[in-house]
């Protein structure tokens, strides 16, 4: 049951994508019919040329005086800055390395992480499509698979993808763990709540890999 509960909810995220591309499509449609008919009707109809008047020279007047040159309004307080979340971390800054001795953190499991963060079920994988570990996911080399083929989908529509968050019944999170040599690892969360953003769930499946490399080298 949990398989087909986190398929269920992977295909309505897909379904929900496809979606808001597709109304983002129509409106921008929508609007550039809307600024083009708005342009034509400010524009009026063509205007006949006006007849041409040959001024006469005027006479000779005295030099006015200089006009006194007007001070400089004074300038308006900036206005206060828009905060923006910081921009995605490159993935060449996200390569996972094992961990040396003294830099454990002491998770033994992805369930240690899992019960950390607060979520339900947690599935790290790679571009390819293949499980790397698991917590709470029933048949994760299907799930494991339509997630990868997910991203291949959203990279076609945004090459930048970094990460996404749906929260609809229960939060989603779907986002870039790092890079192991050449492959790159993805992690799906289901459930946790908005306490833990992706960066701290990144970080702390980031040191939860480095551990599990450090063991085997």
């Amino acid at each position: 049951m949990n398989g087909i509960s986190f398929i269920g909810e992977l295909s309505f995220l897909i379904l929900l994508i496809i979606i808001l591309a597709i109304i983002s499509i129509v409106l921008s449609v929508i609007s550039l019919l809307f600024v083009r008919s708005t342009a034509r009707r400010m524009a009026g109809p063509p205007q006949p040329p006006a007849p041409s008047v040959t001024a006469l020279p005027a006479p000779p007047q005295a030099p006015s005086p200089k006009p006194a040159m007007p001070k400089p309004a004074p300038a308006k307080a900036a206005t206060r800055a828009e905060v923006k979340p910081p921009p995605p971390r490159p993935l060449e800054t996200l390569e996972i390395k094992p961990a040396e001795v003294g830099e454990e953190f002491g998770f033994a499991s992805l369930e240690e992480v899992a019960s950390m963060l607060g979520v339900k079920s947690v599935i790290l994988l790679n571009q390819s499509g293949i499980p790397i570990d698991s917590y709470n996911v029933g048949e994760d080399d299907r799930v494991a698979a339509s997630v990868a083929d997910f991203i291949s989908l959203v990279r076609r529509l945004n090459p930048g993808f970094n990460y996404m968050i749906s929260e609809d019944e229960q939060r989603v999170m779907l986002f870039v763990v790092g890079r192991i040599g050449e492959s790159e690892i993805y992690a799906l969360t289901v459930g946790g709540g908005p306490e833990f953003g992706v960066e701290e769930v990144r970080d702390m499946l980031r040191a939860y890999l480095s551990e599990s490399l450090g063991r085997f080298k």
